[in-house]
C-alpha cells in the first residue's frame, strides 16, 4: 500500500485511471524547469514499483557523447534534406540523449520545422534557429502513428519518432 501511494501520488486524476487500467504506466515527471525524470510504474507480484531515470538538464553536444571520431560525417549525414536515421540499442545505450543532441545541432544549425513525436517527451528542446514542435503520445495525440499522419500535413523539415512500436507506424515512417 505504501508502495502503491508513493509511486502514484504525483499522478494527475488522467495519470492514475491510465495507470488502473494498464497496469503500466511511462510519463516524465517535471518537478521544476530543470528537475525532470523518466518514470516507469509498473504492477509486479509484490504490489507496485516505479523506475526512475533523471533526465540532464542540458542537452550534450555530439562530441560529448563520444561521438568524436568522425563528427564531421555525421553532421554531414544530419545536413542532407531526405534520408532516414534510425537509432538503436538496449535501455540505457543513449538513444534518447543522441536523438536529443542530434535533434539540438539541427535546432542551431537549420532554420526548418521539426516535429516530434514521443511517448514521454523527456527532452524539451526550446527552438532556436528551428520551428519544434514536440507531441507526446496520449496528452497530445493517440498513437505514433496517428501523430505521424497529422505531422506530413503540417510542411515538416525533419520527423523525429520517439518509438516504431508497429507496422503502421514503420510503414507511415518510411513513406514520409
Amino acid at each position: 500500500k505504501d508502495a502503491h501511494r508513493l509511486n502514484t501520488a504525483l499522478l494527475s486524476e488522467g495519470q492514475r485511471a491510465i495507470f488502473q487500467e494498464r497496469r503500466d504506466y511511462d510519463y516524465a515527471l517535471a518537478l521544476s524547469g530543470t528537475d525532470r525524470y523518466r518514470v516507469n510504474l509498473m504492477v509486479h507480484k509484490n504490489g507496485v514499483a516505479g523506475a526512475y531515470r533523471m533526465i540532464p538538464a542540458e542537452t550534450r553536444t555530439l562530441e560529448s557523447l563520444g561521438y568524436t571520431k568522425h563528427p564531421e560525417t555525421l553532421k554531414k549525414m544530419l545536413s542532407y534534406h531526405n534520408g532516414l536515421i534510425l537509432i538503436t540499442g538496449p535501455v540505457g545505450a543513449g538513444k534518447t540523449a543522441t536523438l536529443a543532441s542530434m535533434v539540438a545541432y539541427l535546432n542551431e544549425t537549420r532554420s526548418d520545422h521539426i516535429i516530434t513525436v514521443e511517448d514521454p517527451i523527456e527532452v524539451v528542446l526550446p527552438a532556436k534557429g528551428c520551428n519544434v514542435t514536440q507531441r507526446e503520445v496520449g496528452p497530445h495525440t493517440r498513437t505514433f502513428a496517428s501523430a505521424l499522419k497529422g505531422a506530413l500535413r503540417e510542411d515538416p523539415d525533419v520527423i523525429v519518432i520517439g518509438e516504431l512500436r508497429d507496422l503502421e507506424t514503420i510503414e507511415m515512417a518510411i513513406s514520409a
